[in-house]
């Protein structure tokens, strides 16, 4: 009886030849995960048959999960769905309207038009499949944000504080980390020569353009200072 419907993915009525009529008869399905752990192909299984066992259920049929798989248009329809589309195309019938009001062109070809119905159910012309979502576009970094350099302005903390580098006393890092010299007595137990705190650098996201500029980053106030460095020298150097 369960001939056909063991090893071999049964997707169609052709596999259940070996089957009981009876069986056939009421068929409702279900998509389950593997009927055998040495079964490669998943399976359908009958729901209303209580005996059968041997799979969960993924997936079941669309009025639990919300949609449905559209019914197939008949000849008729079909016909009539192409002549429009002819029309359209010739300019003899108005172009379909998506939700927004814009006319979609009716030589995009179908298989760009159409909207799978898993993705969209209501069925409605639009284009807003093709186009790039929001939800999916990466965030980069704006043009001027650059690593900081240099350690934080503003006071030095006078005691060492829980959590701190017990070499240098700094918030930002671990022993470990410490790029100070190992001292003979650490800030832990003299609490002296506590180290400024760095930066904490924030997590850029940059493009393949923000990558390869070579300019990123850079401060043109520094440059400012060489220029005035030079012009003391030149004033000295006239007198």
């Amino acid at each position: 009886m369960y001939r056909g419907l063991e090893h071999k993915g049964v997707y169609g009525a052709d596999n259940f030849a070996e089957c009981d009529t009876e069986l056939y008869a009421d068929l409702k399905f279900s998509w389950v995960n593997l009927c055998h752990s040495c079964c490669p192909v998943p399976c359908f299984i009958l729901d209303n048959y209580p005996k059968m066992s041997g799979g969960t259920v993924i997936a079941v049929s669309g009025e639990s999960s919300g949609m449905e798989e559209p019914k197939k248009m008949t000849r008729e329809d079909w016909r009539k769905k192409k002549e429009l589309e002819e029309q359209r195309k010739l300019g003899n019938a108005p172009a379909e309207v998506d939700e927004e009001g814009k006319d979609i062109n009716p030589h995009i070809p179908q298989y760009i038009s159409s909207v799978p119905w898993y993705v969209d159910p209501s069925k409605r012309p639009t284009l807003k499949h093709q186009r790039p979502q929001d939800e999916k576009q990466t965030e980069f970094s704006q043009m001027g944000e650059w690593f900081k350099k240099g350690v934080k302005e503003g006071s030095i903390a006078t005691k060492y504080r829980q959590g701190a580098c017990e070499n240098c006393g700094a918030m930002t890092h671990k022993k470990k980390d410490c790029f100070e010299r190992p001292r003979k007595v650490g800030a832990r137990f003299n609490g002296m020569n506590i180290a400024a705190d760095e930066y904490e650098q924030p997590e850029l996201a940059l493009d393949y353009d923000g990558k390869r500029d070579r300019w990123n980053g850079y401060n043109p106030e520094e440059h400012q200072k060489i220029v005035e460095e030079h012009s003391k020298v030149d004033l000295v150097c006239h007198y």
